[in-house]
């Protein structure tokens, strides 16, 4: 049967999971957290950690690319599946609603890959604990399914997870379903689509400003074949009047993209040509005013409480860290190198990466980490961090002083709630949901084992 008709029932599938009984948690051994000061630096005092904010209800939501699924395990330890099995490796893009009850998810079959043709791309909404799983639109036009698809079509409409408005009731997207890849603001009560855009670009990286004004995004003819993007432009849509602002300040450029939102200031990149230099440009959204604000050889820069942190990496010399702190100049932070840099929610501490060993940075204090790699790591909102490990090396959970406290081999990061950690580790009978409460010896088991290793783990809590 087509994996169309597979997917098509997962409102029956889950309608029939909703009624089976909760799984219990699966008592296992403690396992021991030793605290271990690094001998870079003398053993730290740590601050006084005592206080417990009450730990919010929410899920722990996660692809599994053994079979293309999306899975969720609450707090409580109950497991759903979300999304149906579509196809190995698979990676469906999915965004939490504002109240962390429900999921958007692009649901994506993709049967000839080299040629960008698409079986299946459906925007579902389903709420965290599998209830009232919906489709609301189609994202692919009404064609035959050999037709040869506009380029990139198939990178606009499934590597981007759909952005929701603040209150909730409306997801931004792009869209095919037209024929012309589109952006469309979805009523998510009703499923009707709305269109934004209205050209023959493709749009992708979209950004809600904070107060919810605004709407950014990339746009491009097309994403070539190496040779960059066709006309990459940021759009800056204004929901008052239904307005565009084009922002195109670099004519070499072969890449554009949406850095973040500093309230109604909006931070862009374009990377150009010949040398392949980024040029980051501030847009003032509320009087339509450009200003070039640094240029570098950067990728991938962090954006985190107004704080932009950038690695300039020239081919020949000392890869250098610089920051800008919403306003002024951008200033190089003194004493470090890295060739990648992690920026905390309060823009005060950074993970520095130098061929995959890492150090913690915080009030220009830097401290060397006992593990070979920066593989995926969560922060929590007040600088502690939590590093994955590796087949070879500890997970970590790291301190504001820089003293760090050991997880298991292989630990997946998912998230903190207030000073409790939440991370997969790979047990006989597979991969296990833990929490880990700071200043504690214990690692608590969540649920029963997942089958396959989860991908891309997040924590999804409610206000």
């Amino acid at each position: 049967m087509r994996r169309l008709a597979q997917i098509l029932g997962l409102g029956l599938f889950l309608a029939a999971c909703a009624t089976q009984p909760a799984t219990q948690p699966s008592p296992m051994p403690s396992q021991a957290l030793p605290a271990s000061s690094l001998p870079e630096r003398p053993t730290a005092t740590i601050a006084d950690y005592a206080a417990e904010p009450a730990i919010r209800t929410g899920s722990v939501i996660f692809n599994l690319p053994a079979d293309g699924s999306i899975g969720a395990i609450s707090l409580a330890g109950t497991t759903f599946q979300l999304a149906n099995p579509t196809q190995p490796n698979a990676q469906l893009p999915w965004s939490a609603s504002p109240d962390g009850k429900q999921l958007a998810i692009v649901v994506v079959n993709d049967s000839q890959p080299k040629t960008e043709q698409l079986e299946l791309a459906e925007l579902w909404v389903v709420g965290v604990d599998e209830q009232n799983p919906r489709r609301l639109l189609n994202l692919l036009p009404a064609v035959a399914p050999d037709q040869a698809p506009i380029l990139g079509r198939q990178s606009a409409l499934t590597d981007n997870a759909p952005v929701w408005s603040r209150d909730g009731k409306t997801l931004f997207l792009a869209s095919a379903h037209e024929d012309y890849v589109d952006v469309y603001a979805v009523d998510v009560a009703t499923g009707a689509a709305q269109r934004v855009t209205n050209t023959p670009d493709l749009e992708v990286d979209l950004a809600l400003s904070s107060n919810g004004d605004y709407l950014a995004f990339a746009s491009a003819s097309s994403f070539g074949t190496g040779g960059g993007w066709g006309n990459p432009t940021v759009q800056v849509y204004n929901f008052a009047d239904a307005s565009f602002t084009p922002i195109n300040a670099d004519p070499l450029a072969m890449g554009a993209g949406v850095v973040g939102w500093l309230d109604q200031q909006l931070i862009t990149q374009f990377n150009s040509q010949p040398d392949g230099h980024a040029s980051f440009i501030v847009f003032d959204a509320s009087i339509g005013t450009p200003t070039p604000l640094a240029q570098a050889m950067a990728f991938n820069p962090e954006f985190q409480a107004g704080t932009l942190v950038y690695v300039d990496q020239p081919r020949d010399g000392v890869p250098t860290v610089y920051r800008w702190q919403g306003s002024g100049e951008v200033q190089q932070v003194e004493g470090i190198n890295a060739n990648r840099v992690s920026l905390s929610p309060t823009g005060q501490a950074m993970l520095l990466c130098n061929s995959e060993q890492p150090s913690y940075w915080r009030n220009g204090v830097l401290s060397a980490l006992s593990v070979n790699s920066c593989e995926q790591s969560v922060w929590a909102a007040d600088d502690w961090l939590a590093l994955n490990g590796t087949e070879q090396s500890n997970g970590l959970i790291i301190n504001p002083e820089g003293q760090s406290q050991v997880l298991p081999h292989q630990a997946v990061m998912v998230g903190w709630n207030e000073q409790v950690l939440y991370f997969f580790a790979p047990q006989a009978d597979g991969w296990q949901l833990f929490q880990a409460q700071r200043a504690s010896s214990q690692l608590q088991p969540i649920g029963q084992p997942v089958s396959s290793k989860p991908s891309n783990p997040r924590l999804v809590l409610a206000p």
